[in-house]
């Protein structure tokens, strides 16, 4: 009896271990499917994070140009750029002038020509000096741009604001107002050297005619010949004036 009570005792203990340890074929397993799944999970989700970033960071703004303007220039505006106030010493000019005429002086005025579209009142300016001191006295602005009347050139003029000295000599610097620069420095009636203002230590050119002060005050200096820019043309008068039009005897080509 003894040894059966025995071993029922040990098949009593193993069950009781056996209870408390549980099934450890399958519960090992599924611990372990537990965890892979979990490690599946973070791996998938990791990729899907990579990829979603990748295809963030390459899609970007779109336009490929690294300044999100799509205009390719830069600036953001959708322009091309260009300076429409660029230098050019010859594609505009000093072309027609009245300054004297008998009695009290009227209707006096300077007149530009050259290349048709610049826009002179943003990019041009007459600055008047007188010849007995060299010191510049004054300045001529103009408005607008100047219109085509003849192969790609056309004229634009502007009415003095102040009495145009009457010479021998007294003279005009063209002047590119954004870089300061003189165009051309003219004078009647003699030449000077200019001691102040734009074209200081220039000396001016003598156009080689004047008005005489005993004329009418519709009559003008000005420039005629054949040519496209300035310096093909020669100085006549005084003519009738023609103030805001390529002037009578002048042709350009």
């Amino acid at each position: 009896m003894v040894r059966a009570a025995m071993a029922r005792h040990r098949h009593l203990l193993a069950l009781t271990i056996l209870a408390a340890c549980g099934p450890t074929d399958r519960g090992g397993p599924m611990f372990t499917s537990s965890a892979s799944a979990g490690d599946e999970s973070g791996e998938e989700g990791e990729a899907s994070g990579e990829s979603e970033s990748s295809e963030s960071s390459e899609s970007g703004d779109g336009d490929g140009d690294g300044d999100g303007d799509g205009d390719g220039d830069g600036d953001g505006d959708g322009t091309t750029g260009g300076d429409a106030c660029a230098f050019d010493i010859e594609g505009v000019w000093i072309n027609e002038f009245h300054y004297d005429n008998d009695g009290s002086d009227v209707g006096e005025f300077i007149e530009l020509a050259g290349v048709a579209g610049v826009n002179v009142g943003s990019c041009y300016e007459v600055e008047l000096y007188n010849g007995a001191n060299g010191a510049s006295y004054g300045t001529i602005t103009f408005s607008g741009a100047i219109p085509e009347e003849l192969a790609g050139r056309g004229a634009i003029s502007a009415n003095a604001t102040m009495e145009i000295q009457n010479g021998n000599p007294d003279g005009m610097a063209l002047v590119h107002k954004p870089s300061g620069q003189v165009v051309e420095f003219l004078s009647y009636g003699g030449s000077f050297t200019a001691m102040g203002g734009p074209a200081s230590g220039q000396s001016s050119t003598d156009i080689g005619v004047t008005e005489s002060g005993s004329g009418p005050s519709d009559v003008s200096v000005q420039r005629n010949g054949s040519g496209s820019r300035g310096s093909d043309f020669g100085w006549t008068g005084p003519s009738t004036a023609s103030p805001g039009s390529i002037n009578t005897g002048q042709s350009i080509n």
